[in-house]
């Protein structure tokens, strides 16, 4: 299974996908609060989302081997970052109070969303519902030579205050800038997970050299295993690619 989409309507009751006997997704709803529990063979414990919501809205739970969404009638509401394996397709069949409609999908028909990109915010509308600030990392690109005087600030996105990945945490470096410290643009998630083996985007430092920028981080291992030292490399400060060597 690689990606994977759940469809239901918010009805009262629970529901479930069942596949030899194990129960790897189970929906309950009752009547005000969603709850989506996914089971996977990495830990005991399974993966739990949740969203409010309304009797007969649209519930959709992408599932990929690195990230999973909670969306209702479209809007994001909740994520986890799995390791490990899930069993979903094959011979998976949907029992409960109503249906669980799932399917294979091509990563390509997968829109890539973890963030809102706005422009002119507060700093105080930084701060998504659900999501808290960790860790700020500051950067001033104001060189002599061919700096565009941004001030730039980069930050641990984190869902579940620390309790995300079983624990692991699961941040992220979310990115907003200005030049006034009055308003602020955001970008999209400079360094986010995309392995199943990344516990946690981790603190670090920016850097500029040789025309470009460097976000060096920490990754924290989902095996447990020392952390290790990575960078990622951008041309132009917003969009960021791991080079995926370590330290």
């Amino acid at each position: 299974m690689e990606n994977t989409l759940i469809t239901f309507k918010a009805q009262k009751g629970a529901a479930r996908l069942v596949n030899g006997g194990v129960s790897s997704v189970c929906a309950e709803f009752d009547g005000e609060k969603l709850t989506v529990r996914l089971k996977y063979d990495f830990r005991d414990e399974p993966l739990t989302l949740t969203a409010d919501a309304s009797e007969g809205d649209e519930v959709s739970v992408i599932v990929r081997p690195y990230r999973i969404e909670l969306r209702v009638n479209g809007a994001l509401t909740d994520e986890e970052w799995p390791a490990g394996d899930i069993e979903i397709m094959g011979e998976t069949k949907s029992e409960g109070d109503f249906v669980l409609t799932f399917d294979e999908i091509q990563p390509e028909k997968l829109a890539e969303a973890p963030f809102y990109t706005r422009c002119g915010i507060t700093a105080d509308e930084i701060r998504l519902p659900g999501v808290n600030i960790g860790d700020c990392i500051p950067f001033s690109d104001d060189r002599e030579d061919e700096g565009d005087g941004l001030y730039h600030l980069f930050y641990l996105y984190d869902r579940h205050h620390h309790r995300s990945k079983w624990g692991l945490g699961a941040h992220q470096w979310a990115h907003v800038s200005t030049r006034d410290l009055k308003t602020w643009d955001e970008h999209p998630m400079a360094v986010q997970i995309s392995e199943k083996y990344e516990g946690s985007i981790c603190t670090g430092s920016i850097g500029y050299a040789d025309g470009k920028y460097y976000a060096w981080y920490a990754v924290r291992m989902s095996d447990g295993s020392p952390a290790r030292i990575t960078c990622a490399v951008s041309e132009d400060s917003e969009h960021f690619i791991k080079t995926m060597q370590y330290f």
